[in-house]
């Protein structure tokens, strides 16, 4: 149970800054101790455009940041973050294939 509300309020994180950054929040799901939550970039915003690449990298630390808000540090032992390190990670190479590691942790 109490994955399942660390999944929630990580999955909730992930869709309230979706729809504060205009993103087209389409569904949350939470399936025992997972989740996802799906959303549309706003039409203004391309795919490689760093706008995207940084909000969408704002979206993605978000689901952990409101994980940890709500269940503390204990959240830390989910796996779910490291999903979401991975598609931050993609984005960096976006940004910038040749300096990866310091958009990283820049988008971090």
């Amino acid at each position: 149970m109490k994955d399942c509300r660390a999944a929630a309020f990580h999955e909730a994180g992930h869709a309230v800054v979706g729809w504060a950054l205009h993103y087209q929040v389409q569904s949350v799901r939470i399936e025992g101790a997972s989740g996802r939550a799906h959303s549309l970039r706003p039409t203004h915003l391309v795919a490689t455009d760093i706008k995207a690449c940084e909000a969408e990298a704002i979206i993605y630390r978000a689901g952990k940041v409101a994980e940890r808000m709500h269940c503390g540090a204990s959240a830390d032992t989910r796996s779910a973050g490291f999903i979401d390190l991975e598609e931050i990670r993609t984005l960096a190479m976006v940004i910038d294939p040749t300096d990866v590691c310091s958009v990283y942790r820049r988008l971090l």
